[in-house]
């Protein structure tokens, strides 16, 4: 795609720079781009998930929840964040197994709880903690993602669900 071709095209051009301002400038294009690249993905997936274009299966939400840590310990281990994950199970690992599996598009719950991770690691403060935490609750398998960052002010946490709302700073 465009971006994709764009960052190819300024990471060429940060190997063969040696000026300091233009590799200053070429750096912060490369951010600019990742972070349109990311925008484009994630209303893409928006775009998908309204349309209900992808069927729900049989998911695994333990599977998911490793898949979505291992893709995002790294990041957070770069910004020194304790980063971790729980997972209860019980003895009778057969029927624990069935416990944990939901119907949902696969895709995008892995986007989702990517996303949720992702603004975890933002947004907590360096060395903060982030844990993401799968569980049977009433008999229903659920997720919590829990952090020590900032959180969001009881008069904006309705607002969180509008469409494209971000709160400043």
């Amino acid at each position: 795609n465009p971006l994709a071709a764009l960052l190819i095209h300024v990471d060429d051009l940060l190997e063969t720079s040696n000026n300091q301002e233009h590799t200053a400038s070429l750096v912060s294009i490369k951010k600019a781009a990742q972070q349109l690249s990311h925008l484009v993905n994630q209303l893409l997936a928006l775009s998908r998930a309204e349309a209900s274009m992808e069927p729900k299966t049989a998911v695994d939400l333990r599977r998911i929840c490793y898949e979505c840590y291992d893709q995002l310990a790294s990041k957070a281990e770069h910004e020194k964040h304790q980063f971790s994950l729980e997972i209860d199970e019980s003895d009778n690992d057969k029927e624990q197994e069935k416990k944990y599996i939901i119907q949902a598009d696969e895709i995008l719950l892995i986007r989702s709880i990517s996303n949720l991770l992702d603004n975890a690691i933002r947004y907590t403060p360096s060395e903060g903690k982030i844990r993401l935490h799968c569980f049977i609750e009433n008999e229903h398998p659920c997720i919590a993602i829990e952090d020590s960052g900032p959180g969001i002010p009881d008069a904006l946490c309705d607002k969180v669900f509008d469409r494209f709302f971000r709160i400043s700073g």
